[in-house]
């Protein structure tokens, strides 16, 4: 059996790994192979685990024009060809049996039936982790992989099938990044993640770090905050509150979610519940340095000896971020905010440490910081822990079973 995995990944993602790599990005499989070896998000992930179950692994990239238009070349496929129809032909190309699609935001229901319709796939899966979709765009799915339990309980709500399928680590980042490996620990806290105001988003996050700046905690903020222009933030906020509010106008007229679903210009902001708020904290700004990427940001993470992590609000009481995995599997001691479920995960206070309050995080941080010993013995722990319990070849299983038999 052959599974297409469909990624869309993060743009600034893309552009900072062709910056480093584009004179080795020659042709597709050369480009191909350096992007899996990145070990960003899902890259390269799958394939070696699933094949033990009898699935070949083909990954796929919406948004990654330069891989894309190689493919193109090498296959006689007119390089100006849109996405979609790009998708449509490898997946014919390389036959494949099931498709498990990344982002529901991105491949919408039409494509769906269009896949079905015009390509020997039989299964369509989706892999959900955020609540922010139209129920429309699940609607053609066979069946959701979601690391969020209340999303699963949602989407059986739907008829859907859905199965728990928690985040994990990619234990061969360990070996890449062995050559880089500090002889000390950089004795800091380290964070690395967005921050966008909203209680569903990072307002917590964003109290927390906040917290830790002004009181002086030694912290390294990794951050899109760091990029941001505050004209060009100004504009697009405009911009997002006027379409937030010409949606509303036209919902009371009485038109459907699903016909403002076929408008490009409406699908992404159809999901919102109230106007993003893009403003950026000034100190936050001063403070923050540009994200890092792929085998950088874990060589950078497994340097420092405590790594501080929080849930975005739409999480709620479950812990289901990636950077649980992330940070633990490259041996940094993780503080992480206290979720209902994290003992299914980690062993508190031996394997990671949580906090229920920001006073509470300060506390806990500034001791592991004074007690180097205490952070390197957790860091070591929840590193085998990780190793041990939760890697892409523990959940492999979990995917090929309900690929294979739960699906069908």
């Amino acid at each position: 059996m052959r599974l297409a995995i469909i990624q869309n990944l993060y743009e600034n993602y893309i552009n900072d790994f062709q910056s480093k790599n584009f004179s080795q990005l020659k042709d597709y499989e050369s480009s191909l192979n350096l992007l899996q070896y990145d070990s960003f998000s899902w890259n390269g992930c799958w394939g070696e685990h699933l094949k033990d179950y009898g699935i070949e692994v083909v990954e796929l990239y919406v948004n990654f024009d330069i891989l894309n238009a190689y493919w193109c070349l090498e296959n006689n496929l007119k390089q100006n060809s849109g996405i979609l129809d790009i998708i449509l032909q490898q997946l014919k190309v390389y036959k494949v049996d099931a498709v498990l699609n990344t982002d529901v935001n991105i491949l919408k229901s039409p494509f769906i039936r269009q896949i079905k319709e015009e390509t020997n796939v039989k299964h369509v899966y989706a892999h959900v982790c955020s609540p922010y979709y139209l129920r429309d765009d699940v609607s053609e799915y066979d069946g959701i992989f979601t690391c969020l339990h209340r999303l699963v309980e949602m989407f059986k709500s739907y008829g859907k099938p859905a199965v728990y399928l928690p985040h994990c680590f990619n234990s061969n980042i360990i070996e890449r990044i062995e050559a880089k490996k500090s002889l000390e620990k950089n004795n800091k806290i380290i964070f690395a993640g967005g921050v966008i105001k909203g209680e569903e988003w990072h307002d917590d996050r964003e109290r927390l770090l906040l917290n830790f700046i002004h009181n002086r905690i030694p912290i390294t903020l990794l951050s899109e905050i760091a990029n941001h222009n505050y004209v060009k933030g100004y504009a697009t906020a405009l911009g997002k509150k006027s379409l937030f509010y010409l949606i509303k106008i036209l919902r009371e007229a009485g038109m459907h979610d699903q016909i403002l679903n076929k408008m490009p210009i409406f699908q992404k902001a159809l999901p919102w519940k109230s106007v993003p708020d893009n403003s950026v904290n000034r100190t936050l700004y001063n403070f923050s340095k540009k994200p890092i990427y792929g085998l950088e940001f874990f060589s950078v993470m497994g340097n420092h000896a405590v790594a501080l992590n929080n849930h975005g609000g739409a999480a709620r009481d479950e812990a289901a971020n990636m950077r649980l995995f992330e940070s633990t599997g490259v041996g940094a001691a993780l503080i992480t905010d206290h979720k209902s479920n994290l003992g299914e995960f980690f062993d508190n206070d031996r394997e990671v440490v949580s906090y229920k309050t920001i006073p509470e995080a300060m506390e806990k941080a500034v001791y592991l910081l004074n007690h180097p010993e205490v952070s390197d013995q957790i860091g070591k722990a929840g590193q085998k822990r990780v190793l041990k319990d939760h890697t892409f070849k523990n959940r492999a299983p979990l995917l090929a079973s309900s690929i294979l038999r739960n699906f069908s």
